[in-house]
């Protein structure tokens, strides 16, 4: 009776280690990882792929300024006989901030001798804007006080035009405190647009 009680006890513990074993196995197989580990690598795998396609956008040129290293103004000679090209070797931006920059050193006059400036002191380049396409010009009403005559109101009036131009402007409207006027000096309408089909090269560059 011993000996059957023992035999029944020794397949009733080997069943019982059978069944651990499997559970054991089970439990191996079965193991799923912690949460949230998966949503995190694919968090991570979303933002590197974002990193990467910010990257890559091209920059919009539209948004990117030229840079004009060496620009052209234009002075009469003492005898207000012709118009001379002068260049300047400065950093100025192709826009309504470089033009005015460009204007104001015309303003100034030139440096060379033999050459004049047609503006008189004072003068201030107001504003540059551009409207539809078309650029406004506004001068300070000192422009008016100008000592000049029908010739060099007309040199005037292309030096503005053809110091605009290379910036990519064929007309510009040149305005007194920042109004449209009639005439600036009684010789010519400036009530238009200024516009001249001169190419920079037409005007002799001048060395001393």
């Amino acid at each position: 009776m011993k000996k059957i009680t023992l035999t029944v006890l020794t397949l009733t513990l080997l069943l019982a280690l059978a069944a651990c074993g499997q559970g054991a196995d089970n439990n191996t197989i079965e193991q799923e990882p912690p949460q949230g580990s998966a949503p995190e690598i694919e968090e991570q795998e979303e933002t590197a792929e974002e990193t990467d396609i910010s990257a890559e956008e091209p920059t919009d040129p539209a948004s990117e300024i030229a840079i004009l290293d060496v620009i052209n103004l234009y002075f009469s000679d003492n005898d207000l006989m012709d118009i001379y090209r002068v260049e300047v070797g400065t950093q100025l931006t192709k826009d309504e901030e470089g033009i005015q920059s460009a204007l104001q050193l015309w303003v100034k006059g030139p440096k060379q001798e033999g050459l004049q400036g047609l503006v008189p002191e004072g003068v201030i380049v107001q504003s540059v804007e551009e409207r539809e396409g078309l650029l406004y010009v506004s001068f300070s009403n000192e422009l008016l006080e100008a000592n000049l005559g029908s010739t060099g109101e007309a040199m005037l009036a292309a030096q503005i035009t053809m110091i605009v131009k290379q910036f990519g402007y064929d007309e510009v409207f040149v305005l007194i405190e920042g109004e449209v006027i009639d005439s600036l000096l009684g010789h010519l309408d400036w009530s238009e647009p200024l516009t001249l089909d001169t190419a920079p090269e037409d005007f002799e560059l001048y060395t001393e």
